[in-house]
Protein backbone atom coordinates (compact mmCIF):
# COMPACT_ATOMS: atom_id res chain seq x y z
CA UNK A 1 0.00 0.00 0.00
CA UNK A 2 1.21 3.64 -0.77
CA UNK A 3 -0.09 7.36 0.64
CA UNK A 4 -2.83 7.79 2.95
CA UNK A 5 -4.47 4.65 2.99
CA UNK A 6 -1.75 2.73 4.84
CA UNK A 7 -2.92 1.00 8.19
CA UNK A 8 -1.95 2.62 10.97
CA UNK A 9 0.72 1.07 13.36
CA UNK A 10 0.87 2.88 16.46
CA UNK A 11 3.56 2.66 18.96
CA UNK A 12 3.43 3.71 23.17
CA UNK A 13 3.77 2.53 26.24
CA UNK A 14 2.01 -0.41 27.42
CA UNK A 15 1.47 -2.08 31.01
CA UNK A 16 2.20 0.76 32.84
CA UNK A 17 6.10 0.52 31.01
CA UNK A 18 7.80 3.55 28.82
CA UNK A 19 8.34 3.01 25.63
CA UNK A 20 11.95 4.37 24.53
CA UNK A 21 12.10 4.58 20.67
CA UNK A 22 15.35 5.20 18.51
CA UNK A 23 15.02 6.00 15.38
CA UNK A 24 14.99 8.49 12.97
CA UNK A 25 12.35 11.13 14.56
CA UNK A 26 10.89 13.97 13.21
CA UNK A 27 11.01 17.54 15.50
CA UNK A 28 14.43 16.00 16.76
CA UNK A 29 18.34 15.12 14.81
CA UNK A 30 19.79 11.83 13.62
CA UNK A 31 20.19 11.10 17.70
CA UNK A 32 17.06 11.59 18.79
CA UNK A 33 15.66 9.12 21.38
CA UNK A 34 11.62 9.21 21.74
CA UNK A 35 10.00 8.11 25.27
CA UNK A 36 6.58 7.69 25.43
CA UNK A 37 5.12 7.22 29.28
CA UNK A 38 2.24 5.78 30.67
CA UNK A 39 -1.01 8.22 30.64
CA UNK A 40 0.53 9.49 26.92
CA UNK A 41 3.10 11.72 28.36
CA UNK A 42 5.70 11.42 25.28
CA UNK A 43 9.17 13.49 24.34
CA UNK A 44 12.47 13.13 22.57
CA UNK A 45 15.90 13.84 23.61
CA UNK A 46 18.29 14.79 21.76
CA UNK A 47 21.57 12.96 22.64
CA UNK A 48 23.50 15.46 20.42
CA UNK A 49 23.05 18.31 22.12
CA UNK A 50 21.97 16.45 25.51
CA UNK A 51 18.81 18.75 25.62
CA UNK A 52 15.06 18.23 25.69
CA UNK A 53 13.84 18.39 22.27
CA UNK A 54 10.12 18.27 22.25
CA UNK A 55 7.60 16.82 24.16
CA UNK A 56 3.26 15.96 23.71
CA UNK A 57 0.61 14.49 25.14
CA UNK A 58 -1.16 12.02 23.49
CA UNK A 59 -0.58 9.31 20.98
CA UNK A 60 3.14 8.61 20.31
CA UNK A 61 4.35 7.55 16.64
CA UNK A 62 2.78 6.11 13.60
CA UNK A 63 5.14 3.51 12.57
CA UNK A 64 3.45 2.20 9.34
CA UNK A 65 5.14 4.23 6.69
CA UNK A 66 8.47 2.36 7.75
CA UNK A 67 6.88 -0.96 6.74
CA UNK A 68 5.44 -0.08 3.21
CA UNK A 69 7.62 0.57 0.09
CA UNK A 70 11.29 1.56 0.91
CA UNK A 71 10.01 2.99 4.06
CA UNK A 72 10.75 6.97 5.19
CA UNK A 73 13.65 8.47 7.11
CA UNK A 74 11.70 10.20 9.72
CA UNK A 75 8.44 9.02 12.07
CA UNK A 76 6.66 11.81 12.67
CA UNK A 77 4.92 12.00 16.04
CA UNK A 78 1.03 11.68 16.21
CA UNK A 79 -0.03 15.10 18.06
CA UNK A 80 -0.26 18.23 16.61
CA UNK A 81 0.25 20.03 19.70
CA UNK A 82 3.95 19.07 19.87
CA UNK A 83 5.90 21.54 22.20
CA UNK A 84 9.28 22.26 20.37
CA UNK A 85 12.08 23.15 22.04
CA UNK A 86 15.85 24.71 20.56
CA UNK A 87 17.79 21.76 19.63
CA UNK A 88 20.67 23.69 21.28
CA UNK A 89 22.64 22.98 24.44
CA UNK A 90 21.50 23.55 27.71
CA UNK A 91 24.91 22.64 29.90
CA UNK A 92 28.14 25.10 29.09
CA UNK A 93 31.24 25.70 30.70
CA UNK A 94 32.18 29.57 30.09
CA UNK A 95 34.95 31.77 30.94
CA UNK A 96 31.33 34.13 32.04
CA UNK A 97 27.94 34.92 32.15
CA UNK A 98 28.64 36.96 29.45
CA UNK A 99 30.49 34.72 27.04
CA UNK A 100 29.41 33.17 24.19
CA UNK A 101 27.56 30.09 24.27
CA UNK A 102 29.13 27.34 22.43
CA UNK A 103 27.93 25.78 19.12
CA UNK A 104 25.17 23.00 19.15
CA UNK A 105 25.68 19.79 17.10
CA UNK A 106 23.87 19.69 14.23
CA UNK A 107 24.26 16.74 12.37
CA UNK A 108 22.48 17.93 9.35
CA UNK A 109 24.90 21.22 8.92
CA UNK A 110 28.49 21.06 8.55
CA UNK A 111 29.29 22.93 11.91
CA UNK A 112 31.98 22.30 13.81
CA UNK A 113 31.25 20.98 17.45
CA UNK A 114 32.61 23.58 19.91
CA UNK A 115 31.77 21.87 23.51
CA UNK A 116 32.61 18.27 24.74
CA UNK A 117 29.47 17.21 26.02
CA UNK A 118 29.12 13.64 25.31
CA UNK A 119 26.14 10.75 25.52
CA UNK A 120 27.40 8.06 27.23
CA UNK A 121 23.61 5.95 27.00
CA UNK A 122 20.84 5.21 29.09
CA UNK A 123 19.44 3.03 31.86
CA UNK A 124 16.34 2.03 32.50
CA UNK A 125 14.15 1.22 35.65
CA UNK A 126 11.53 -1.39 36.31
CA UNK A 127 8.99 0.37 34.54
CA UNK A 128 11.06 1.29 31.69
CA UNK A 129 11.73 4.77 32.31
CA UNK A 130 15.55 6.56 31.31
CA UNK A 131 17.48 7.91 32.70
CA UNK A 132 20.26 9.90 30.49
CA UNK A 133 23.95 9.73 31.17
CA UNK A 134 26.17 11.86 29.84
CA UNK A 135 29.40 13.99 30.10
CA UNK A 136 30.94 17.33 30.46
CA UNK A 137 34.88 16.63 31.15
CA UNK A 138 34.74 15.74 34.82
CA UNK A 139 31.35 16.03 35.37
CA UNK A 140 28.80 13.69 35.03
CA UNK A 141 25.14 14.18 34.35
CA UNK A 142 21.92 11.75 35.20
CA UNK A 143 18.97 13.34 33.43
CA UNK A 144 15.59 11.61 33.93
CA UNK A 145 12.05 12.39 33.17
CA UNK A 146 9.00 11.71 34.53
CA UNK A 147 5.24 12.57 33.46
CA UNK A 148 3.15 14.75 35.59
CA UNK A 149 0.09 12.39 37.25
CA UNK A 150 -2.34 15.03 37.39
CA UNK A 151 -1.16 17.21 34.49
CA UNK A 152 0.22 16.90 30.69
CA UNK A 153 3.72 17.69 31.60
CA UNK A 154 6.83 15.96 31.98
CA UNK A 155 9.08 16.38 35.68
CA UNK A 156 13.17 16.80 34.66
CA UNK A 157 15.11 15.46 37.50
CA UNK A 158 19.06 16.61 36.89
CA UNK A 159 21.57 15.01 39.05
CA UNK A 160 25.32 16.21 38.58
CA UNK A 161 28.30 14.98 40.09
CA UNK A 162 31.50 16.55 39.68
CA UNK A 163 32.73 20.43 40.43
CA UNK A 164 32.57 23.32 38.51
CA UNK A 165 32.90 26.98 38.76
CA UNK A 166 32.33 27.89 35.37
CA UNK A 167 29.07 25.12 34.89
CA UNK A 168 25.89 26.76 33.24
CA UNK A 169 22.79 26.09 32.43
CA UNK A 170 20.60 27.32 29.97
CA UNK A 171 16.69 26.36 30.43
CA UNK A 172 15.56 28.63 28.07
CA UNK A 173 16.60 31.30 25.23
CA UNK A 174 12.87 32.71 24.51
CA UNK A 175 11.49 35.30 25.94
CA UNK A 176 10.60 34.55 29.40
CA UNK A 177 8.71 35.98 32.45
CA UNK A 178 8.84 35.11 35.63
CA UNK A 179 5.47 34.65 38.24
CA UNK A 180 6.45 32.96 41.86
CA UNK A 181 8.12 29.89 41.32
CA UNK A 182 7.30 29.27 37.47
CA UNK A 183 8.87 30.67 34.43
CA UNK A 184 6.44 31.03 31.33
CA UNK A 185 7.77 30.87 27.70
CA UNK A 186 5.14 31.75 24.73
CA UNK A 187 4.81 27.68 24.21
CA UNK A 188 5.23 26.54 27.81
CA UNK A 189 5.39 26.87 31.60
CA UNK A 190 8.59 25.36 33.92
CA UNK A 191 8.45 25.55 37.81
CA UNK A 192 11.48 25.20 39.36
Amino acid sequence: QKGPNLKPIILGSKDDKALVFRNFINKGNARSIGVSFPGNMNLIFDASNMALASFWSGEFVDVAPMWHGRGVRDIAPISSDIVPLPLDLQFAELASPEAKWPVELNRNSNQTRTHSLRFRGYKLDKNRYPTFMYTLGDIVFEDRFDPLPEQAGIKRTIKIKGQSDTLYFRAATDEISKKDNSYTLPNCTMTI
